[in-house]
């Protein structure tokens, strides 16, 4: 029997991933071992950016030039190195985003604080490095000292087969 964890709704997120495999003979209890054992080994990896941003509007038909908004975002994110860098989509930045550009608006955003949240609750400082347009990724660094508890992720270098299960963390 093979289980199918359904992905709809995510094709217009950016998804930041750690896939495993799963053998497709494996019965209900031995997957839902294989995603436990996955929470736990990849838990220190994912973490929740929680960041302050100014938009300033710089263009938006039938709204001054300048309008600005702040606003606050939670977002997950993973710790991608051991030196405390934190990658999570960039288009979290701004979700008005898409609905700007549909009105023929921009907006650019400037990050005011940066914090991120470990799985093990402990708040830590970070600082804001910025986004890469191509991959609409954003990336934060936690300093040396928040590093405590937290682990690079473990990439995979397995490749999935067509129909094979897969854990997205």
């Amino acid at each position: 029997m093979r289980t199918w964890i359904p992905l709809s709704g995510l094709q217009a997120i950016t998804i930041l991933a750690v896939g495993l495999l799963l053998p497709s003979s494996a019965h209900a209890d031995a997957t839902a071992d294989a995603m436990r054992a996955a929470a736990k080994t990849h838990g220190p990896s994912v973490v929740r950016v929680q960041l302050t941003s100014t938009l300033t509007l710089e263009r938006l038909p039938g709204v001054g030039k300048g309008a600005r908004r702040t606003h606050e975002i939670s977002i997950p994110g993973v710790v991608v190195d051991s030196k405390g860098l934190v990658v999570f989509p960039a288009r979290s930045l701004d979700p008005a985003a898409g609905a700007f550009a549909l009105l023929g608006g921009r907006a650019s955003a400037d990050v005011l604080s940066v914090r991120v949240v470990g799985s093990d609750g402990q708040i830590r400082e970070a600082k804001w490095l910025g986004t890469d347009p191509k991959s609409q990724l954003a990336f934060v660094r936690i300093g040396s000292v928040g590093q405590k508890g937290l682990a690079p992720i473990a990439w995979t270098t397995t490749t999935a087969a067509l129909g094979d299960p897969l854990l997205v963390v």
